[in-house]
């Protein structure tokens, strides 16, 4: 990815949805679904062709950024997430929740090319 392209825009309209724009053509490319409750974030990793969102009901899920299948759900039982950082040229993550916070080291299973993600952004909606 191209890490000096913009590529998270967060607007929080209360829904367990998470959609990925292009925002050229200013079209909807893909609705990722899974969470339960509100989706409270959802980014781009800077660097890994991945998307993070997290969610109200606690769960964290990992996206490939390109096929947008879903990788992985954490939850560590520490009530709803809130928010997430990254650390640039690492892959840890870490995690804000209600009760607490974690970190993790996050890869996907296929790093395939990540060159069609430069154009787009996540959405939670």
């Amino acid at each position: 990815m191209n890490a000096s392209v913009a590529k998270t825009d967060i607007d929080l309209l209360l829904s367990s949805l998470v959609k990925v724009w292009d925002y050229q053509n200013k079209t909807c490319v893909q609705t990722l679904e899974g969470h339960a409750q509100n989706v409270t974030f959802a980014s781009f990793h800077p660097d890994l062709p991945i998307i993070i969102s997290g969610s109200e009901d606690g769960s964290v899920k990992v996206w490939h950024a390109n096929t947008y299948r879903l990788e992985n759900t954490l939850n560590y039982g520490l009530n709803r997430a809130w928010t997430m950082a990254y650390r640039q040229g690492t892959n840890n993550v870490a995690l804000g929740f209600d009760l607490g916070s974690v970190v993790v080291k996050v890869r996907t299973s296929s790093c395939g090319d990540d060159s069609n993600s430069s154009k787009k952004f996540a959405h939670s909606t």
